[in-house]
């Protein structure tokens, strides 16, 4: 019987097997010692010899190219398992090929060559048999590279593992393939083509996430996904460091009769308010950052609120902005600045009206003055007061009383006598109303030191505006408020500004913003003046 299979690249098919028992004989031979005792003789030994089965088959056969059955010559054909592995022969012009003398049993052939892919086939050696392939031109492109993409899908609020979260791709060579989250929240997809694509994730309760996703070696791709906004009236804000502005996520937002939420990556929260609109405590708090007191109105528009990182140096930033009172004071409208050209005659730190000298600054001097004035305003506000709400230069006439005190300006001018009265290059005064509030202030310079050629002008110059915009000494840190005014401006001032003038006036240690009805009440047109060198 003549069995005729044909094979077309790689297609095992289910082997069957052949046992074959053999049963040897053993034979056993052995000596005693001459001082041994007698040994019991042993039952006889019953052997079988079973012969091998000397019946030979052969298999041949064609090999042809798919599609087009043209003969394919040198092919390689070869036995690679069972009784005769390893035999082998070639295919001759017509593409015929012989292998005899095989064993009975099981074997797999194979045929090969070099630019098509090979083909291979079990069969049962029972018969002589015929064994046709037909081998397919090989791939001119490699198999393409894949890669598994997997990660945690979490809730922004809780930070916990979401389960039966749905990943799809929806684009890109790897379109359809999808996956959801086990109840820890992982996923994984199986291996895929490197290639750039789109990802959607989706949850019940939550709101959906699409992320491109480039994908050329293993990647783990985390996500946190916000829930849905409650329906009705809701409270939402977003919360960011005060310094670099980044969002900040795992902050835990507390408000009073409304219950606690936890921002999400993009620094953004949502609690749902009801009732009628009204002012409620909320308290803001994380690892990183110091926690703020300060009120929301519920339910309201969103709100952006700034917190302080840890790394500030809070005892620095008290003695710069909360100096008076344990309290910020700061200027809530950009001032107004009056340089006087004309000296005036210092005679005390308390008088508010002084005697015009004659010596007159040059436009040189003034121009000199104002542009230190300009480059410090805008680096001790944080840049909230890019430049002054109006710049004036007035010239008293000589002997003029000049009165220094004006409601809304920082007035700046020269004094005979100064360093000399008080030992200080310069002397501030500076008010607020009982909202904390800047008022007015007085920047007083000693005319000799300015006609000095000291390194320190524009430090002072720095300095006292400081003072003018409410700032205090400080002693904790180098600062541009160091006592001898030899410092400029530093990193750390700037950083500590721009936070300050993110804080509403009366704002208290560590970061307590003041009860917004408390300020209605006290803002008032009462003065409190302060004076530094």
């Amino acid at each position: 019987m003549t069995l005729r299979v044909i094979a077309s690249g790689p297609r095992p098919s289910a082997r069957r097997g052949i046992v074959a028992l053999w049963v040897f004989a053993s034979i056993f031979s052995g000596c005693s010692d001459k001082h041994s005792s007698p040994v019991a003789p042993e039952p006889p030994v019953t052997t079988t010899t079973v012969t091998a089965d000397s019946t030979r088959w052969s298999i041949s056969g064609t090999v042809s190219n798919a599609p087009e059955q043209a003969p394919v010559a040198n092919a390689k054909v070869e036995t690679l398992d069972g009784p005769s592995a390893g035999q082998s022969t070639v295919t001759d012009a017509q593409g015929h090929y012989a292998l005899s003398g095989l064993q009975p049993g099981t074997v797999s052939v194979r045929a090969s060559l070099s630019g098509f892919e090979a083909a291979s086939h079990s069969i049962s050696l029972t018969a002589n048999q015929t064994v046709d392939f037909a081998l397919r031109p090989a791939s001119a492109d490699p198999a393409p590279a894949r890669w598994v993409l997997a990660g945690t899908i979490r809730d922004a609020g809780t930070l916990n593992g979401l389960a039966a979260v749905r990943l799809e791709v929806l684009d890109g060579k790897n379109q359809g393939q999808s996956t959801v989250t086990d109840p820890a929240g992982h996923y994984s997809f199986a291996p895929m083509e490197q290639d750039g694509f789109s990802v959607r994730v989706t949850a019940d309760q939550f709101v959906s996430e699409t992320r491109t996703v480039t994908l050329s070696s293993a990647l783990t791709m985390d996500l946190s996904l916000r829930p849905v906004a409650p329906a009705g009236p809701v409270t939402t804000g977003r919360v960011v460091n005060g310094v670099s502005d980044q969002a900040l996520s795992g902050v835990l937002v507390h408000i009073d009769g409304a219950g606690d939420t936890t921002t999400g990556p993009d620094g953004s929260f949502s609690m749902a308010a009801s009732g009628p609109t009204q002012v409620r405590s909320a308290t803001l708090t994380s690892s990183t950052t110091i926690d703020r007191i300060t009120r929301l109105r519920v339910p309201g528009s969103a709100a952006t609120i700034t917190l302080m990182p840890k790394s500030l140096d809070l005892p620095s930033f008290d003695q710069m902005f909360r100096g008076d009172g344990g309290v910020l004071h700061r200027w809530t409208v950009a001032p107004r600045v009056v340089v006087q050209r004309r000296s005036l005659k210092f005679t005390n730190r308390t008088d508010t009206q002084f005697t015009a000298t004659s010596v007159v600054m040059s436009d040189a001097e003034v121009a000199d003055l104002m542009a230190d004035l300009r480059t410090a305003l805008a680096q001790l506000t944080g840049s909230t007061f890019a430049t002054f709400a109006e710049e004036r230069v007035e010239t008293a006439t000589e002997d003029e009383v000049v009165n220094v005190t004006r409601p809304g300006w920082i007035v700046v001018a020269r004094y005979d006598g100064l360093t000399t009265a008080t030992t200080f290059w310069g002397y501030t005064k500076w008010a607020w109303n009982g909202a904390g509030e800047m008022q007015a202030a007085s920047l007083m310079l000693d005319r000799a030191f300015e006609a000095s050629v000291s390194p320190y002008h524009r430090s002072l110059h720095s300095h006292e505006l400081a003072h003018a915009l409410g700032c205090n000494h400080v002693t904790g840190r180098q600062s541009v408020m160091n006592i001898s005014a030899r410092l400029d401006i530093t990193a750390w001032d700037r950083d500590a500004a721009r936070m300050a003038f993110l804080r509403p006036p009366l704002n208290q240690t560590p970061d307590i913003d003041p009860d917004p009805y408390t300020i209605n009440t006290l803002r008032t047109h009462q003065l409190f003046w302060s004076g530094a060198e």
